[in-house]
């Protein structure tokens, strides 16, 4: 009964649950948690949909989305599920970067400041967001950034949402395995540098980690590794994977000035081949990825996982890197407003059916006294005197009434005899009105005149911009124009605020 409440009592908060979308070249993969509970759905893609990253064929990609939402709305509805989106891996370039310790409201300029400066592509083109990922060490804080083409994240956007997803924030598989390995991973030195090596279907994707945050992050394409060939050999895996972590070690000793401490292995299918590569090549320790809690997934939901790690976070305390055009925060707030107000709208009409049925009786009740009443009054209007006395009522009606319209048209009139005499006081001597245009209060006044010089005119213009009631002054100086008498004629506008008086 306690957690029917609870659980009632959520729904009237409106709080929609975040769950983690991962998108790859082979698979859709959705994850969402609520307590010690989760709710999955996948879906493998065929080659060709989603091509290095990028969506390759739309139709049938948005055909796979509407799928997965099924599967989890169990009906064709319109229901929104609000959704971590973590793109494919190749389409996102990340680098980390160090700024110095600065107040907290210069550390968003000299972050963007970094961030213009070690862009691969041009940031008129790009996506690109930062996240603190270390704290103060030293005199220096350290920054990941990360960039993505719009035209691609546009592309999945559009798609997402038209499936039935709301996008809540644009991540990449990198930054959520390192939220998933910090938040559930295996126990770690959270001081020391850990690499992440992940085979999956798609390629060889390398993470190093230090204090748990994400700071560098490679992508190898299968494809492009085997080139020409129709498949990898082991030795050429071998030694694809001895010469990238050498590359790493040589990379974090000279970043570091550390070694690795040791490498996690995220590879379902050669976990112990991978392990024994590392061990050979390196002698450095091996830790297989595995989950502290629901040990019962596989590597493949790590990335979703890691994406449904952050949709647990409150909105407004997300500030991790996200990589769209939207301002996600505010849309998940308005899409929320709108959920409450469906809901209290059921709510209201509900009670109102209910009032409506306690009040029925009482209706009828009270409709019956009223027929009532109004037959015991038409029996006294057919006495004489009611009739006279009904008959001097409208009367006098009338007269109140008419007396009442007489007083508002006088009082709507606009008084215009003070504005004459003020613009006639402000135009002096050396100005002649000849012609004064009014339509009404709301539209400009036009005056024409004449003045013996264009110095006289001036002067006029400007005594009325002085004037508290005159504004919008326009004075043409092609109206300006000699006369044969040898004076200058003039055209100006203004629009009077009130009258004067008034």
């Amino acid at each position: 009964m306690v957690k029917k409440i609870f659980s009632f009592l959520q729904r009237l908060s409106s709080q929609p649950l975040v769950g983690g979308l991962e998108i790859s070249d082979s698979a859709i993969r959705f994850l969402q948690i609520e307590g010690e509970k989760t709710k999955t759905a996948s879906l493998r893609l065929p080659p060709g949909i989603i091509l290095d990253g990028k969506i390759n064929d739309r139709q049938n990609f948005l055909a796979a989305l509407k799928a997965v939402h099924l599967q989890l709305i169990k009906s064709k509805t319109n229901q929104k599920i609000h959704a971590v989106i973590s793109l494919p891996a190749p389409v996102v370039y990340s680098q980390s970067f160090n700024i110095p310790i600065i107040s907290q409201e210069n550390i968003k300029e000299a972050a963007e400041l970094n961030l213009q400066m070690i862009s691969p592509i041009s940031l008129e083109k790009a996506y690109s967001d930062w996240q603190v990922v270390n704290p103060d060490i030293g005199h220096q804080k350290g920054i990941l950034g990360a960039f993505t083409e719009k035209v691609i994240v546009d592309d999945y956007d559009s798609c997402i949402r038209e499936s039935g997803f709301s996008p809540v924030a644009f991540e990449f598989p990198a930054l959520s395995l390192a939220r998933l390995i910090k938040e559930l991973g295996p126990t770690i030195d959270q001081d020391k540098a850990y690499l992440l090596v992940n085979v999956s279907t798609d390629g060889l994707n390398f993470l190093i980690l230090r204090k748990g945050e994400l700071y560098f992050n490679h992508f190898l394409f299968w494809r492009t590794l085997q080139g020409e060939k129709k498949q990898i050999v082991f030795a050429d895996f071998k030694n694809i994977i001895s010469q990238e972590i050498q590359k790493i070690i040589n990379f974090v000793s000279t970043d570091f000035g550390a070694l690795l401490e040791g490498v996690i292995i995220m590879a379902s299918a050669m976990e112990k081949e991978v392990g024994e590569i590392i061990k050979e090549e390196f002698g450095l320790k091996t830790i297989p990825l595995r989950l502290r809690r629901y040990s019962d997934f596989s590597a493949v939901w790590f990335v979703a996982f890691g994406s449904a790690l952050r949709g647990l976070i409150p909105r407004r305390q997300d500030i991790l890197i996200s990589l769209s055009s939207h301002n996600v925060i505010e849309e998940f707030y308005h899409e929320q407003a709108l959920s409450f107000i469906v809901l209290w709208r059921n709510v209201f009409f509900v009670s109102l059916a209910v009032l409506l049925i306690a009040f029925g009786g009482i209706d009828v009740f009270f409709t019956r006294i009223q027929k009532n009443a109004k037959n015991q009054i038409s029996a006294l209007i057919t006495y004489p005197q009611v009739q006279e006395v009904a008959k001097l009522r409208e009367e006098a009606k009338f007269f109140n009434e008419s007396v009442a319209l007489v007083s508002a048209i006088k009082e709507s009139v606009p008084k215009w005899s003070p504005f004459f005499e003020k613009l006639s006081e402000l135009a002096g001597n050396q100005i002649v009105l000849d012609r004064i245009f009014i339509q009404s209060l709301t539209t400009p006044i036009k005056i024409q005149g004449r003045a013996d010089n264009k110095e006289a005119i001036i002067n006029f213009k400007n005594t009325l911009s002085a004037q508290p009631n005159f504004r919008d002054i326009y004075l043409p100086l092609t109206s300006i124009q000699p006369t044969a008498d040898r004076r200058m004629s003039f055209e100006l506008s203004f629009v009077l605020s009130a009258l004067p008086g008034n």
